[in-house]
């Protein structure tokens, strides 16, 4: 069953999600048409039957307080089913979940099946993704007995998907972010900029002598050097800016919310100070640093390519210059 969710996604938890419910409905309605042996009660054959369920189940009132938890369900949660009873579902809601949690309960509340994502808490606050499957349970002549919730575990999922996501945006060997992050995070720099009237400076950097690191000491001291040039680079700006791998020796500074573009002057200066000092390596120190080019929002482009563009032609300007120093697009 777990395979097939995993395969079929949503679709595969819908089936199984109605296909339980018709279980236990039908299941509760079958034990009204037998005798119970001696000693057993219909209770005793419904608790069994769910509880022998593999995923997550709780029986919720018109509040959203938890009738019926199933053994599996107290396993997910790291707490005993005495302890879960009683406590509303919002107990176990991480709290920027809760908006959705409430709307999904009261949809349901109206006779609608919910099929969805939900980030839990466990006892220790550990996080729990899971999906779920609710719906309205209604008795004979309409009475409403309660909402069912069916819970299946997809932590392990939520982590692969977050651990690819995180490849996919990261450079392999420095985990700084990819063009793709880059470009995703300067567009929204330039938007924010745009609507508070503030500025958004570009730094391309490309590492001076960086080949003859690789040629004397070989391509791990390459490495190495790379890894502490993007230690630095990351040490010196301020979390909201972005330092990223653009390729190779090349690197990209992105200042957000400055409120002047002189700024941008300022923080160049002392990452060419920060680079020039020398890179030790298993071979003796690596003298290396760094020529940078400027391009500044709005002044000099009003997108991440064409700021990139002129903050590279720029980077040029100060190769030409005979390095270790940073230019601005002329005009800056």
């Amino acid at each position: 069953m777990q395979a097939y969710m995993q395969m079929a996604g949503w679709e595969g938890l819908a089936v199984f999600g109605v296909a339980l419910f018709l279980f236990i409905v039908v299941g509760m309605a079958m034990l009204g048409h037998r005798e119970p042996c001696r000693g057993e009660s219909h209770n005793d054959y419904f608790r069994l039957m769910v509880d022998a369920a593999g995923e997550g189940i709780w029986l919720l009132d018109d509040s959203a307080n938890i009738l019926y938890a199933n053994h599996r369900a107290a396993e997910m949660f790291e707490i005993a089913t005495d302890e879960m009873v009683g406590k509303t579902l919002f107990h176990f809601v991480d709290g920027q979940e809760r908006g959705l949690a409430e709307s999904r309960f009261k949809s349901s509340r109206l006779g609608r099946d919910e099929h969805f994502e939900l980030r839990l808490r466990k006892r220790d606050g550990e996080s729990l993704w899971v999906l779920v499957a609710s719906r309205m349970l209604v008795g004979e002549g309409g009475k409403t007995l309660g909402t069912l919730w069916v819970l299946a575990d997809i932590s392990d999922r939520k982590e692969r998907e977050r651990f690819s996501g995180h490849l996919t945006q990261r450079d392999p060997l420095t985990d700084l972010p990819n063009r793709a992050l880059l470009f995703d995070r300067m567009v929204q720099d330039i938007g924010r900029a745009h609507r508070y009237d503030r500025h958004v400076a570009v730094l391309f950097l490309d590492l001076d002598r960086f080949k003859q690191v690789n040629d004397r000491f070989g391509h791990a001291a390459g490495d190495r050097v790379l890894l502490e040039a993007a230690r630095r680079l990351a040490s010196r700006v301020r979390r909201v800016d972005t330092v990223a791998r653009f390729g190779g020796d090349e690197f990209v500074v992105v200042l957000s919310d400055l409120a002047s573009p002189g700024e941008a002057d300022t923080v160049a200066r002392a990452l060419v100070d920060l680079l020039a000092e020398p890179f030790a390596g298993e071979g003796g120190e690596c003298p290396v640093g760094v020529s940078i080019g400027i391009a500044v929002f709005p002044k000099d482009g009003s997108s991440p390519s064409e700021l990139l563009e002129k903050a590279d032609a720029a980077m040029y300007l100060a190769k030409q210059a005979g390095g270790g120093c940073y230019r601005g697009w002329p005009g800056s």
